[in-house]
């Protein structure tokens, strides 16, 4: 004959700090936003948006015709796109809060925007976005702090 207990307390204290957990994800939150953080910053270095390659700086010649530029033509922080001057990637924060990791532009004059989207005269160079791969790894990481608190 076999007995199979089922252990009933202790898969109730398990499912208590389960629920515990899932009500404050800070902890794993923040540690997200950070490997978030590092991932955006990557963007910059790689020149890379969610549609590959950025496109390159343009300008309108007089006879209306486009030249393109493998870095901004005034190169006066550098000559990687979107690095000009360094204010944009500078300006990037990251937080976790209880149920959201953020990475942001936290410029005061909030032209981010405008290169994440595009405008009408202005390409798309997105830089706040993650790989499929990452959002797997985060979603293991807040399975593993929800299952194990750590």
């Amino acid at each position: 004959m076999i007995n199979i207990k089922f252990l009933v307390n202790e898969v109730k204290e398990k499912f208590k700090k389960m629920v515990i957990n899932c009500t404050n994800l800070k902890p794993v939150m923040n540690l997200i936003a950070v490997k978030a953080y590092k991932e955006v910053i990557d963007h910059f270095d790689s020149e890379m948006g969610t549609d590959g390659k950025w496109p390159t700086w343009r300008r309108k010649q007089s006879d209306g015709t486009y030249r393109y530029y493998s870095s901004r033509p005034t190169k006066r922080g550098g000559n990687k796109l979107l690095q000009d001057t360094g204010m944009l990637r500078n300006s990037l924060r990251f937080k976790g809060f209880e149920k959201e990791a953020q990475v942001y532009d936290g410029s005061k004059n909030g032209y981010g925007k405008y290169h994440q989207f595009g405008t009408k005269n202005m390409p798309k160079r997105d830089f706040l976005w993650v790989t499929t791969e990452n959002e797997e790894e985060y979603a293991k990481m807040t399975e593993k702090y929800v299952i194990g608190g750590k």
